[in-house]
This record gives C-alpha cells, structure tokens and sequence, in this order.
C-alpha cells in the first residue's frame, strides 16, 4: 500500500445533508447529480441523510437521493434530527426547537421517523438536538421528586431506547443506531444527555466540534479536543468520529475544528451541510478545507494508533462544575495538555481535581492514595471549597478553607517577580495557606493575595492548589459556554510555574504564550496549535527525544535546538506536528 492511500485510509470524510437538501434543494436527478459532484469535489465519500428535522420523512425524495448517490460510489445511511415542527411532535414549554418527551405525539412522530430510517438505511445517526427543558404540567407530575437534571436523563436515556433505538432494530435487524452528543459538555446533565447508559444503549458515538467564532459563543477552540476525549474515556472504541459545521465561522476558525476532532483522534469527520452554499466553489471556509485536507490526512496517518497524554483531569459522569465550568478548555488554552477522563486512574502520575471530582464520594480516599504513590495533584480553589475535608486541606498545606471573593486582577506576583496580564483575570477563591509555599500572589482591590502554593510531601508527592476560574452557568441557562474564559490571560509567568509543575512527571517541558497549546503523543510525536492572530515562539522539551533530530512534519517550519530544547515559530492560527526521527512511520 502506498503512503498516499495509507494517509487517505486514515481519515475519511462524510457529510450530513440536512433535512431540506433532498427534499428542496436538489429535488430531482439532475440536481442531485449535481450534489454528488459538489460532494465529491471535496473528497466526501459518504453521506447521511436526514430524514427528519421537525418534519415527517419524505420516502420518495430520500429514496430518490439514496439511489443517485450510490451511483456515484457514495455511501449513504440516514440521519434523525428531533426538534419539533407546526405537525412534528409536541414542543418544549421553553417553545424552542426541543421537543416534550413525556408526549405521545413526540413518541408517536420519533418513532415513526426512526422506523422509515432503518428501512431505507443501514444507519440511523441522531442529530445532537435529543435533549429537552420542557416544564410542562404532564413533565412536572412525571418528574415526581427528582431533580430536573435526573429527571431529563431518564426520560430520555428510556426514550431513545424505547422510540428509536428498539424501533429500528424491528424494521432492520442490521441497522447501527449513532447518537451524537454536542460540544457543550458541562451542561450534558442539565438538558437530558446522559453518558451512562446512552454509550451502553447505541452502537456508536459521534461527538460535537463545532467551536465555532470564540468572540460570539466563548469557546476556547481545545473544547473540540476535550470533549471528544472526555467521551472517548467513557464510551472508548464506540466514539467514531467528529462533526462540525460553517455557523459562525471563518476559514481559520473552520480549519481550528477539523485539526482539533483529528487531533483528538477522530477517524472521520462529518461536515453539517445544510444548504448547497456550504459545498458550492468559492465558500472560503469549504475551498480552505479542500486545500488543507492532504494536511489534515497526514496528521491523522501519523497519530493514528498514538494516545493523546497529558494531565488526567478528573470529571465523574454527570458532575457540576461550580464556577469551573469548561476547566478543560481552560487548562488546555494555558498551554497544559489534558487527559480529560471520567474515571480517576489509580497510576496517573499528574492529576488536577476540580469542583467536577468533588461529586465522587471516595475522593478523599483516592486522593491519599494518588499521594502515597508520589503523584503530582493540583487542587483547585472550588475543589478545596466544596470538599471541606480537613485532610485534604491538611495534604495541600492550607490552614483554612479558601475564603470567597470576587476581585479581577491585573497585578500579580511569580516566585517574587512582579508581572501583569493583558486584561483582568476573575478569581472567586482567595487560598489561605498554613504549611504550603506561596509561588504567586495576585493584587486586588482588598490587596494581595496567594493563587498558586505548593506542599512538598514526604511520599515525594506534590500538590498545588490554585483558584482557576473558568465559567459559571446561571438561569436561564445557556447551552454552549456562558462567559468568556477570561482566566486563560493570567500572566504568563504564573501560568509558566503551573505548566512546569505539571509537565515534569511526563518528562515534557513547554514553554509558549497564552492561547497556544500543546498535544502530546505516544513517541515523542507532538502537536502545538497557536490560537492566536500572532506568532508565537515556543520551546518544547521531551525526555523521549534524546539526541535525536526533532522536524516539523506538516509544513516544513525551521526547527533549532538550544540545551536540549527545540525552538519553532508558529504562524498565527495554525497547527504543527514536531516528529523525533523515527517515529515518521506512524
């Protein structure tokens, strides 16, 4: 086999046609001959088609679709999208696009939506709209005394089985039922997405990166990343593939997603095509796809079969984030590279506990052990509030629990070494240390105050605590992230002593600015992705690489060595792969 058709076989691209595209847009042949050439001219191999989006299927034009795509060698499986419609389904309270799942008309309109799928296709892919906020009067007596979240869950996780994943499998005994899941995942157990039981109950998972413009919904673009490799800790080898679209986008931000779902690991990537301008010649976004694909595809050829690693930070299934919501996006945009992981592994040698590892019971208990062994732990702020024990205030040196504020700070403190951010950064946490060492102090309108100590234990393990600040949900709620992520512009020398103490137990030393982030791999092999519109200049060490020659695999970028550290420019909002010789096999 070829390099060429090993890197091919690497990454495979798909397209999910929305509702309306068969039925509107390319209503007969020719025009759907059409749409095949648009689809191939940008390297599609396969498509779903949506037989539903708040209407009943129309069998004629999907039939119709189904057949001219195959001719064109196009593979074709079907798509699901329950929202409601003026004669689809029962609405939500909210009356948005969600649908009341306590109704019998939703179950009636779903259910018949999901049957004519699986006939007419051997895969059913449901849309990431499967989620609800309805209040109804029916949806408050089912409810009883559970908690809205845990009510949502249920519900849903016995609907899909009950009226879509049972139904299809009754029309099409070889039909694989898909869910995908959206990006936003701390707010998942909020509208009724739950990753216990759906990872059990479909044949497999695609997962949300669609990041989209950072400046409209404040999505830090490592949330493509995260999320992916969240659910891949819990659901594993089901989780197939990533799916973005063109909504709020520019090139550069449409290519941030495609590099970030295949740097996460992702076989194939799904395009959301909702209209024929999302395919046509001269879409800036779609023309810079189309260029930066045989990229993209090596990138994939070389790490496929390579673990992402990093810092395992912890989030149990269904866990609250405090006012640490989205901690992943977080750590990842400060340049610290992370294991996200809904399990806490008994060996990690680096693990960050938040608000979100507060809701396992035994973590105190885990806790000690992960510290008996030596492990390097950073506690945060919210994780210290919340837990309350004095054992683990007593592991981490403080002397009291941290005390609330609400300052922004502009003024900080590394190691004695006066600094500044470029803008102001929340801290709702003040630490208040006893035996721990304070590395970096932040000034408010109360006065200074310490962010970052460090105790040293006899085990020779070391726990930090810092008061990271990512976003808080309030009501009504919103679906993607609330705020912006301002605590990713602390200053850089405060995120560097965190980002030091963090890496050294992986043998990696990364040294960046802000909103640039690093992607290690099995091998040595590492990615760096630089968010920002300017240039940025960045170090990276690893313990793997020894003497060996350390290149830039993608684009040829001019790497230099200086005591054992290797330098490389990164131009603004693009991707990078430095790659140890040998390892160029993949």
């Amino acid at each position: 086999m070829s390099l060429q058709s090993s890197t091919n076989r690497a990454l495979r691209i798909s397209a999910f046609l929305a509702d309306g595209m068969v039925s509107r847009h390319w209503a007969d042949e020719e025009a759907l001959r059409e749409g095949a050439r648009a689809l191939r001219r940008v390297c599609v191999e396969k498509v779903y088609l949506d037989v539903s989006r708040g209407t009943h299927p129309n069998v004629e034009a999907l039939t119709r679709a189904r057949d001219v795509f195959r001719e064109f060698g196009l593979e074709v499986g079907g798509g699901l999208t329950p929202v409601q419609g003026r004669e689809f389904g029962e609405a939500s309270s909210s009356k948005w696009w969600w649908l009341c799942y306590t109704s019998a008309a939703t179950a009636r309109d779903v259910e018949n939506a999901a049957r004519v799928c699986a006939r007419l296709f051997d895969e059913v892919l449901v849309d990431d709209l499967m989620a609800t906020d309805c209040r109804c009067a029916r949806c408050e007596a089912a409810k009883g005394g559970l908690g809205w979240d845990v009510f949502y869950q249920r519900l849903l996780a016995e609907f899909a089985s009950k009226h879509i994943i049972e139904p299809a499998r009754e029309e099409n005994p070889r039909v694989r039922v898909i869910i995908k899941y959206p990006q936003w995942y701390d707010g998942f157990h909020l509208y009724g997405y739950e990753v216990e039981e759906h990872p059990r109950s479909f044949d497999l998972l695609w997962v949300g990166t669609e990041t989209r413009d950072i400046e409209y919904e404040y999505v830090e673009p490592y949330q493509a990343f995260a999320n992916y490799r969240w659910l891949v800790s819990i659901a594993g080898e089901k989780v197939r593939g990533g799916w973005f679209d063109q909504i709020e986008c520019y090139p550069e931000v449409y290519l941030e997603q495609a590099y970030q779902t295949v740097l996460a690991g992702a076989p194939e990537i799904a395009l959301f095509v909702p209209t024929p301008d999302y395919l046509a010649r001269g879409n800036a976004m779609i023309e810079a796809l189309r260029e930066e694909l045989p990229r993209l595809r090596e990138l994939a050829r070389v790490l496929r079969g390579r673990t992402p690693e990093g810092v395992v930070v912890y989030k149990p299934r269904g866990s609250d984030p405090g006012d640490e919501a989205y901690l992943f996006d977080v750590l990842g945009a400060m340049g610290i590279p992370v294991a996200p992981s809904a399990e806490l592994p008994e060996d990690a040698a680096c693990v960050v506990l938040g608000v979100h590892a507060a809701a396992d019971a035994s973590v105190v208990k885990r806790l000690k052990a992960l510290v008996e062994r030596g492990a390097t732990v950073l506690l945060t702020g919210g994780f210290l509030a919340r837990c309350g024990d004095p054992e683990v205030l007593s592991l981490a040196g403080q002397g009291a629990p941290p005390e609330r504020v609400s300052e922004w700070c502009f003024r900080f403190e590394a190691e004695g070494n006066k600094c500044r951010s470029a803008t102001k950064v929340p801290f709702r946490w003040a630490l208040r240390p006893g035996a721990a060492k304070v590395l970096a102090r932040a000034q408010g309108e109360g006065g200074w105050f310490p962010i970052l100590t460090e105790n040293l234990l006899p085990s020779g393990a070391r726990v930090l605590a810092m008061p990271i600040r990512g976003a808080e949900y309030g009501e009504p709620l919103a679906l993607v992230v609330p705020e912006p992520l301002t605590f990713v512009q602390l200053a850089r020398p405060v995120v560097q002593l965190v980002r030091d103490r963090l890496l050294a137990p992986l043998g990696i030393g990364f040294s960046a600015p802000n909103r640039v982030a690093l992607y290690p791999y099995g091998g040595g092999v590492c990615a760096v992705a630089n968010y920002t519109w300017r240039e940025a200049k960045v170090e990276v060490e690893d313990a793997r690489w020894g003497g060996r020659e350390v290149r830039e695999w993608l684009r040829g970028a001019a790497v230099a060595e200086a005591d054992g550290k290797r330098q490389v420019v990164v131009s603004p909002r693009t991707t990078i792969l430095l790659m140890p010789k040998g390892e160029e096999s993949g």
